[in-house]
């Protein structure tokens, strides 16, 4: 029955590492180890950590780092080989910040770096047989690279321009040994109107200094890209973080975009394809708005989501690269999303993109919508990143009018579920999926915060699930719409959580930072481990040994089952029944080590040392010990049940004959229901 279960676990395992493993081309392996090295996982940001099977499925705060000099909630931590990298942004409302390592397995410092400016990207890592760097960059310009051990400097890249900050994150790639950032500056030229200069900027990962074949074309270390706008607008004008994808040999990029038509500004946005070796840009297309989340990158298409509540998918190669621009006739769907009064509902951070077996072979690209703070009806969406199909014209449009899905190209995204939560005693409503998404082990997570402000945590099944048809909504060809799977959240308070950041999906945990300047693990705790032995102090050969493990616990509340290991090379397989008897033939001293398994952890006791010895032959066996006493016991035991029963059944008294007697004569006496009893004398 045991070993049954145990191989049905491992079959279940092995199924969802099928279903959800995404597999994006030839995509570079990133980390065997389940480690998190990037913003967004890997240079595609596909948010998903292929690694990693065994995910969080409860809220259980595992540990909960000291407090530091926070606050983390504009970046994503990076984990490598055990050790969580994030930087912080403003100390205090000042410009100072500062780049923490944290033990993976408890949250405490291993090495900080301060004296440093505002820290606004998430960091990469760059490891090789000799290296193991964490390169980070900085508000005040500066790209920094450390030793992942110790903190220590490497290299320093300033990108010397007056307000060049890199407030976006860096993107590595393990082909090249190449990070890429961009930066955003504005320079004025009149009173009322001035310049934005987008750069992006391609260094080698060891060195630090610009990438020789993008110096050799550009003469520069970076690409740029120019526009005029009205004056310098913190927050509207802004630029993605770079997305690499080898396969293609091309960089996506999109940006803030303005220009002035009949006296009169328009700002939207663009989404540009770089050539990873030379620099040059490849191709060029509109958005109808600032760009909000992505670029991601996938099989065929890149990703792109827009403060206008739409996305777009791209193909990566332009059909027809004639002028460089990519026409509006090849853009392959849209997809807008709208609250129930049409409105636009804003893209929030972050995209995830995994590939599915079920149902039909998709690839699902999942991320947040934000409604307004007064309705708070923010949305996560799950599409079918390859459109829908229609058998009559090879792709056709399917209209959703729930979801304000409109356009005049012939082609859609197909939604296979979408969640909005109107609120309970337990969970506020949220305002929007903010932060995130990342997923793994067929979970997706995210980070929100509600109507109050306040900061929320989910956490979803990657597939959601299959339910009956309930109308319009979430229709899909097959009759069917795929609901959504809340398996848990976090709902926290400002006042003692401020805001969260970007989570990440790493060896078991989800690992996230807040405003308030702590780092927090969540995830399924490992049980814990205790028994006790009888009897309690030394064992005699060849006689029985009890053990008892019902002090063990688990704190997510998950069954459990045991596992010892005797120390005389015997062991009991997996049981869930935690007591279990032990002979021991040999004398000796014994190392006994409980094992509990909870389907996802197994932890293990600290060794118990028991000693058996002989039964000395001078000592008299203590009276319970022997055989005369257990017969003794058990034949009074016996006696009194037997006297019990005898005083509690119902006792029938003298109270005369009932019936007839002899020959029909009635009875005597008072029973009888004859004369009453009268003496006659004889002869008489």
């Amino acid at each position: 029955m045991n070993k049954c279960k145990i191989v049905c676990t491992f079959v279940s395992m092995l199924m969802v590492g099928v279903i959800f493993a995404p597999s994006f081309g030839n995509a570079e392996l990133i980390s065997p180890k389940g480690d998190w090295p990037m913003y967004g996982y890997d240079s595609r940001h596909v948010g998903y950590n292929k690694t990693v099977q065994n995910v969080p499925r409860t809220n259980f705060t595992i540990w909960k780092s000291p407090k530091l000099d926070g606050p983390f909630d504009n970046v994503q931590p990076i984990v490598y080989n055990g050790t969580i990298f994030i930087g912080t942004s403003a100390i205090g409302g000042t410009e100072k910040g500062a780049f923490y390592a944290l033990y993976e397995n408890n949250g405490t410092v291993k090495w900080k770096i301060s004296d440093i400016s505002i820290v606004l990207s998430s960091a990469v890592v760059h490891a090789t047989s000799t290296e193991e760097y964490v390169i980070f960059g900085c508000k005040n310009s500066h790209v920094l690279a450390v030793h992942a051990k110790n903190g220590t400097l490497v290299w320093k890249f300033d990108t010397a321009g007056a307000g060049a900050k890199i407030d976006n994150h860096i993107t590595y790639n393990s082909k090249k040994k190449n990070v890429y950032f961009t930066t955003m500056t504005y320079t004025a030229v009149t009173p009322n109107e001035g310049n934005y200069t987008l750069r992006c900027y391609a260094l080698n990962a060891k060195t630090g200094q610009p990438d020789s074949e993008w110096m050799s074309r550009l003469g520069l270390p970076y690409w740029e890209f120019r526009y005029s706008y009205e004056d310098m607008i913190p927050g509207q004008h802004q630029s993605s973080t770079p997305a690499v994808d080898y396969d293609s040999g091309l960089i996506f990029l999109a940006s803030a975009y303005a220009e002035k038509i009949s006296g009169v500004w328009r700002k939207w946005g663009k989404l540009f394809a770089i050539d990873l070796s030379k620099g040059e840009t490849k191709w060029v297309a509109e958005l109808d708005a600032l760009p909000n989340a992505g670029p991601v990158v996938g099989t065929d298409h890149v990703y792109v989501g827009t403060q206008n509540g739409t996305v777009y998918a791209f193909p990566k190669i332009d059909p027809t690269p004639t002028d460089g621009i990519m026409e509006d006739s090849n853009l392959y769907w849209l997809y807008q999303c709208r609250d129930w009064d049409m409105n636009p509902m804003p893209i929030t951070n972050g995209m995830v993109l995994a590939k599915l077996t079920k149902p039909a072979n998709r690839e699902v690209l999942i991320f947040g919508a934000a409604g307004p703070a007064s309705v708070a009806n923010g949305r996560l969406y799950a599409l079918d990143a390859h459109g829908t199909k229609d058998a009559a014209d090879g792709y056709g449009f399917q209209p959703s009018v729930a979801n304000g899905l409109s356009s005049d190209r012939n082609i859609s995204a197909e939604i296979l579920w979408f969640y909005q939560w109107d609120g309970d005693q337990n969970l506020q409503k949220c305002r929007g999926f903010e932060k995130g998404p990342c997923a793994a082990g067929g979970m997706v997570y995210v980070a929100g915060r509600s109507g109050k402000d306040d900061p929320q945590l989910f956490g979803f099944q990657l597939n959601g699930r299959y339910d009956k048809l309930d109308g319009p909504i979430n229709m899909n060809p097959q009759g069917v719409d795929l609901m959504y799977d809340l398996i848990w959240y976090y709902q926290g308070t400002n006042k003692d959580d401020g805001k969260f950041g970007i989570p990440c999906i790493v060896n078991n945990k989800l690992i996230i930072g807040d405003s308030k300047g702590y780092v927090r693990a969540i995830g399924n705790a490992p049980p814990q481990p205790k028994f006790s032995v009888i009897p309690p102090n030394n064992a005699y050969k060849g006689e029985e040994v009890t053990f008892n493990a019902n002090a063990s616990k688990d704190p997510n509340g998950d069954k459990m089952w045991f596992n010892w290991s005797f120390g005389d090379s015997q062991s009991d397989s997996l049981f869930s029944i935690p007591l279990t008897k032990h002979i021991y033939l040999t004398v000796g001293t014994y190392l006994i080590i409980l094992t509990v398994d909870d389907g996802e952890y197994k932890n293990s006791s600290k060794p118990y040392n028991l000693t058996v010895i002989n039964r000395p032959k001078n000592k008299e066996p203590e009276v319970w010990e022997t055989m005369w006493f257990w017969a003794i016991l058990i034949v009074v035991i016996v006696v009194l049940v037997i006297l019990i029963l005898m005083l509690t059944r119902k006792k029938k008294g003298p109270t005369g004959y009932g019936g007839s007697y002899g020959g029909g004569q009635q009875g005597l006496g008072p029973g009888g229901g004859g004369p009453p009893y009268a003496y006659r004398p004889p002869g008489r």
